[in-house]
């Protein structure tokens, strides 16, 4: 059973982990826009509340420079012609610390209560940050205990000298605003005067849209929490399918590839694990077939000559001729050469694969190689005269490289060229020809030999297939040395394939073995 390879598809590499912070940076980033917005917002209100502060101090110190006899004047009737706002505070006072006149205390200079600690922890959050994003806003506490001896409020000892000092305070979770400016009369500065202003509805308005905002980001991070419990159940859930297909598989209660679920189309790492699942057990399986038909190969093989040595042992002690003895005794020797070089063959035939995995790849000059390879049968043919000559042609441009596992292309080599001298005569050729193709180069064996029916063509490469020449018998060969050679180069992600050679008139005047490998571009390039 071939393993069809899929379709190439591609994969972001970090979707998933792109989708899952996605999602959850959703209310951070909605959190900082909004907290951003507010900000200038509340910076713009502040901004105007305090330019309407200082218009109504100016006010409030015209008014009282206008006031004559002011320390003899009743002071509730200055107060109530002031009409000063419950949210305002007016000190009246002299360098030397005396009051001249002080209206009320703003009612809501007093330590606030809550109504729940989550009250007050939303208030912190809030007032955290709130500083955090607006550290110029960052003020501090509004000393209330120095309103009963105004001299000492920071600011007051300066307005004596002509200066006005505007100042924002925290108190609680409000902001207190206070201004102190000159009040003079005629030429000299007769007093100071001390204005707090409680913006309270500038605090609430800018409270309710924090709250707002806050209220808006648990929302969001909500909704947030929810889709990321629906991400996580459509990354687990999935792995859990794989995963109890996988076990399945494993404990024999399944045997087919397709209960694997196929999630190639997600186009995410789920995805890529789903196709890559599916593709290795594809390739077990086409393993476990392979074994199991080579394995019943390896029986048939086996039994034929372990058949005739029972039978040979069986009519052993029945002959009495001394030559029908010796025959039989050839045959066991026969058969028994035959084991050997099966058992050989078939070990290695097995073992080839581990060795392919953990051999070391290596770029190759492939002409070089091939020249290693024909020194090996020049040396040969000193002692065996009736050896055929081997050339190699080469139709290449410029040194080519291929990428393997040389002692297994060596033996591949070996093997063909082994097979084509078989079939040549004394004074034939055995050509080797090198063609350079764009991505892949061509290697052709070629012989002199009787060539190769059509319909072995194929055959060929199936294991314990032989044909060999009568000369040598079908006892020196295992069948399994052109099997051999093509897992080798399909291990090298190449082709193999059997044709004849003709002339003019179509005579077939030998047979070609044409390898085709991908050329290393990497030292190509180079």
């Amino acid at each position: 059973m071939a393993h069809k390879k899929q379709a190439a598809r591609s994969y972001h590499p970090g979707r998933m982990i792109m989708t899952v912070l996605g999602i959850n940076l959703i209310p951070i980033a909605v959190l900082l826009f909004c907290v951003a917005l507010m900000n200038d917002y509340r910076e713009r209100l502040i901004e105007m509340e305090i330019n309407l502060l200082h218009t109504k101090t100016l006010l409030y110190a015209k008014t009282i420079e206008a006031i004559p006899d002011l320390e003899e004047r009743d002071k509730s009737s200055i107060i109530q012609g002031l009409r000063v706002p419950q949210d305002n505070q007016l000190i009246l006072f002299k360098q030397n610390a005396d009051l001249i006149f002080k209206t009320p205390r703003i009612t809501n200079l007093e330590p606030r209560s809550y109504a729940s600690t989550f009250d007050l922890l939303l208030s912190e959050l809030v007032h955290s940050m709130s500083r955090i994003n607006s550290p110029q806003y960052n003020t501090p506490d509004f000393p209330y205990e120095k309103l009963d001896r105004p001299i000492l409020f920071p600011g007051a000892k300066e307005s004596f000298t002509g200066r006005t000092y505007i100042s924002a305070w925290r108190f609680n979770d409000s902001i207190i605003f206070s201004n102190i400016i000159p009040i003079r009369k005629g030429d000299e500065i007769y007093a100071s005067l001390l204005v707090v202003h409680s913006a309270d509805r500038l605090t609430n308005e800018i409270k309710t849209i924090q709250n707002d905002v806050f209220r808006i980001f648990i929302s969001i991070l909500t909704l947030s929490v929810a889709f990321s419990l629906y991400l996580v159940g459509t990354i687990t859930n999935p792995l859990r399918r794989l995963a109890k297909a996988v076990e399945d598989i494993r404990s024999g209660a399944s045997f087919d590839p397709k209960e694997i679920p196929d999630m190639s189309n997600r186009g995410d790492e789920i995805g890529e694990l789903s196709r890559a699942l599916i593709a290795m057990v594809e390739a077990l399986w086409d393993r476990m077939g392979t074994i199991e038909a080579f394995a019943a190969d390896v029986s048939h093989e086996l039994k034929n000559p372990i058949t005739s040595i029972k039978s040979a042992l069986e009519t052993l002690p029945k002959v009495k001729d001394k030559k029908d003895t010796q025959q039989l005794l050839n045959i066991l020797e026969h058969d028994i050469d035959r084991l050997d070089r099966l058992i050989t063959d078939i070990s290695k035939s097995t073992r080839l694969d581990s060795e392919l995995s953990k051999g070391k790849s290596e770029s190759i000059n492939l002409v070089q190689f091939l020249y290693d390879i024909k020194k090996i049968y020049d040396g040969r043919r000193e002692t065996l005269n009736d050896l055929a000559h081997i050339q190699i042609i080469d139709h290449s441009v410029k040194k080519l490289y291929i990428k393997g596992h040389r002692e297994k292309l060596i033996q591949v080599c070996l093997n063909l060229v082994d097979n084509a001298l078989s079939f040549s005569k004394k004074g034939d050729t055995v050509k080797i020809i090198v063609e350079e193709g764009k991505e892949i180069v061509s290697i052709q064996i070629n012989d002199n030999g009787p060539g190769i029916p059509e319909s072995k063509q194929e055959k060929i490469f199936d294991r314990f297939y032989s044909n060999r020449p009568k000369k040598e018998g079908i006892e020196h060969h295992s069948g399994l040395g052109l099997s051999i050679v093509k897992q080798i180069i399909l291990a090298h992600d190449g082709t193999i394939q059997a044709s004849n050679l003709a002339d003019k008139n179509e005579e077939i005047i030998g047979a070609s073995f044409e390898i085709l490998l991908p050329i290393d571009k990497k030292v190509n390039k180079s």
